[in-house]
């Protein structure tokens, strides 16, 4: 069996530098046979993760009788292949030939071969032998073959400058590269239906959305990970539009635990005849989707669902994004939830559609999605202009504006259907046409907020909340608001009048506001306004 040695426990070998991490197989054999590369679990290899390979060989020495088994002065081998080693997420391990970027210093070393009384029984066990070791006559071998394992740093793959196109460059990436896409539009083969290959990368647009494009031209996606990465994967700065699918999902898809971090994206104009034509995120894939808008998507087939969004047995994480005027045929024109329990915070779902349930958020099936300081606003649809809740569904609304949504049949704000509950509290809604909370057989809890209409339950209020408009964000509240200061007690806003960046001329107590811009979140907005 060949043995394995962190390079830091071998004193006769060059120290690494903090970046690299060295394993060391030293084997009796001139030449490495595959069967002497050892799986990525065998070494412990971490999925998502890669290892450079470097296999050395050095000539032959040899010593006079009963020489002493110390280390032997002897000419650095030389270098003959190398290769890759990827552990992926479902166990296999992937290899690949390839250059080496960063290389350790490595000097001879002996495998035990040959006889002698205090010799091991299994000479490989112990690569290095003791000082006091007495060998009986023959030669020794020093080196025949050795392989580095390193974990080698980071380094940046740039599209057009090392790859013609996308792809490519993202399949010779190592876990923790860089790949740097310069501005332009981006089309054709190996620029659509992007795939990580389960290795946690950086994609990252030079220029940001506006300057750098993935143009789908048709193809069914413009992103599509599945095999696990997680939110060390990064997707930045890129417009992904034109995805057309006959299938399920459309511009970003996200299944089988594929969970990464995708900030400052504009996901838009892609289509599907099923399911998410903006984002479909299913199969217990949880990721980050941070200050992106994702706009004019269509899930517009008989069975379409999601138009911005679908998550599906997921739990996202949306922060700070836009979805708006996205279309769904039969539900959920901004984000639809079906057994998953995603989390908004500080997002607005606006002006989206559904020709049948919520054009903004549908719950359906066991659903339990967060909203925290959300906006839902002028969305439509027949029932649930704003949000349609299905079969014991348990939404939370903390500190939302629900407002200027409209219903052609019934629930212009939330209709709870079939054993659903949400809860909200510090909520407003208002200017929900028709009715602002439609029951049947649902009972939601209701606490703290401004319901236009009135609602029996503590802290409730019926009251104009007095919206202004101010740098470009609507729906803030007046300082003379009755909704300032009255939300629920046990909850303070986060930023108020004894912060210097709480605006002096708006008197502002420690009591949690009723509504989107205030409760314990309620820096996020004053940050956006340039407070």
């Amino acid at each position: 069996m060949p043995h394995w040695k962190s390079l830091q426990d071998d004193p006769g070998s060059a120290t690494p530098s903090s970046t690299t991490t060295v394993l060391r197989l030293s084997i009796g054999t001139s030449s490495l046979q595959p069967s002497s590369i050892p799986t990525s679990k065998a070494v412990g290899l971490e999925p998502a993760t890669s290892m450079r390979i470097r296999t050395f060989s050095a000539p032959r020495a040899s010593t006079s009788c009963c020489a002493p088994a110390h280390p032997v002065s002897t000419p650095a081998p030389r270098i003959s292949k190398t290769r890759s080693m990827t552990a992926l997420r479902d166990g296999r391990t992937d290899y690949r030939t390839g250059p080496v970027r960063t290389w350790v210093r490595m000097e001879g070393r002996r495998t035990a071969l040959g006889g002698g009384d205090n010799q091991p029984e299994n000479p490989t066990e112990n690569p290095e032998m003791p000082p006091n070791n007495r060998r009986s006559a023959g030669s020794i071998v020093l080196a025949l073959a050795a392989v580095d394992l390193m974990v080698a740093p980071a380094t940046t793959l740039r599209v057009p400058g090392d790859y013609g196109t996308i792809q490519p460059a993202l399949a010779a990436a190592f876990a923790g590269d860089t790949v740097l896409v310069a501005p332009g539009t981006y089309s054709g083969s190996g620029n659509n239906t992007l795939d990580f290959l389960g290795k946690d990368l950086v994609l990252l647009g030079e220029g940001g959305a506006a300057a750098t494009k993935i143009e789908c031209g048709g193809a069914p996606h413009g992103i599509a990970l599945s095999s696990g990465e997680t939110r060390a994967a990064v997707i930045e700065g890129f417009t992904v539009r034109g995805a057309d699918n006959r299938d399920a999902g459309g511009g970003i898809v996200l299944t089988f635990q594929a969970s990464p971090t995708i900030r400052g994206c504009v996901v838009e104009h892609n289509r599907t005849d099923f399911y998410g034509a903006g984002f479909y995120v299913a199969s217990g894939a949880s990721p980050l989707i941070e200050n992106c808008i994702i706009r004019d998507n269509m899930a517009d087939g008989r069975a379409g669902r999601g138009g911005g969004i679908l998550c599906s047995s997921s739990e996202a994480e949306i922060v700070h994004c836009l979805i708006e005027r996205n279309f769904a045929h039969l539900s959920g024109g901004g984000i639809h939830c079906w057994s998953a329990s995603p989390t908004l915070r500080g997002c607005v779902i606006r002006s989206n559609e559904a020709d049948i349930r919520a054009g903004g958020v549908y719950c359906k099936v066991e659903s339990s999605p967060l909203l925290e300081n959300c906006v839902i606003q002028d969305n439509q649809s027949a029932l649930g202009g704003a949000s349609y809740c299905y079969v014991n569904c348990t939404p939370t609304f903390v500190n939302c504006v629900i407002t200027g949504n409209r219903a052609t049949e019934t629930a212009g704000g939330i209709f709870c259907h079939v054993t659903s509950q949400p809860t909200l509290t510090n909520c407003i809604l208002w200017d929900d046409e028709p009715g602002e909370i439609v029951l049947s057989g649902a009972e939601p809890i209701v606490r703290y907020c401004n319901i236009e209409g009135g609602w029996s339950g503590e802290g409730n209020i019926d009251a104009d909340p007095r919206f202004v408009s101010y740098r470009g964000f609507d729906l803030l509240l007046a300082p003379a608001s009755p909704c300032v200061d009255v939300g629920d007690p046990t909850l303070e806003d986060a930023i108020y009048d004894s912060d210097p960046r709480w605006p002096a001329f708006y008197t502002n107590a420690a009591r949690s506001d009723i509504g989107a811009y205030g409760g314990p979140r309620n820096g996020i907005w004053v940050e956006d306004l340039g407070f």
